[in-house]
């Protein structure tokens, strides 16, 4: 895997790994910590074949200009994951088994199962505060519509 990683790093993002570490996996994704010359990178592989990525994956193109758009707003500027794009200018890039999307690294520990400290429950608050205030996501927002109904107890 590691080869084929570094070859679309190479091809697609003008990127030479000097080291491919893998990540602690999330339920959606494969993760890796890529680092070279050009600094440290997180590299997420949505593979096609896992069933619990289908919606995520469908919805890449929903929710990552809504993100590339916050990410343009001064005040969430530091505290959202940032995208880098191919050499093609997309967000993205996709071959017969995954996409991938590659970020600058944000060095820390993923929360996973720990008691989050009263410092950090309060930049959280101040974060989702933050995206709340925001009044205009240039019509992205008409997109991201989700419902939370629950299909299988609905009535037929």
């Amino acid at each position: 895997m590691d080869f084929k990683i570094k070859r679309i790093l190479q091809l697609n993002y003008n990127l030479t790994p000097d080291k491919i570490i893998s990540q602690q996996d999330g339920w959606a994704a494969l993760a890796y910590k890529i680092t070279s010359k050009k600094g440290s990178f997180f590299l997420k592989v949505y593979e096609k074949k896992r069933s619990s990525t289908k919606d995520l994956t469908d919805a890449i193109d929903k929710y990552v200009p809504v993100l590339l758009e916050i990410i343009g707003n001064d005040a969430l500027a530091e505290r959202m994951p940032r995208p880098l794009l191919t050499i093609e200018n997309t967000y993205k890039w996709e071959d017969e088994s995954a996409y991938y999307i590659l970020y600058q690294y944000i060095d820390g520990e993923t929360i996973g199962n720990q008691k989050l400290r009263q410092s950090e429950i309060a930049q959280y608050a101040e974060t989702i505060a933050k995206l709340h205030q925001i009044k205009d996501v240039k019509n992205s927002h008409r997109l991201v519509e989700e419902t939370f109904e629950i299909s299988f107890a609905l009535e037929p």
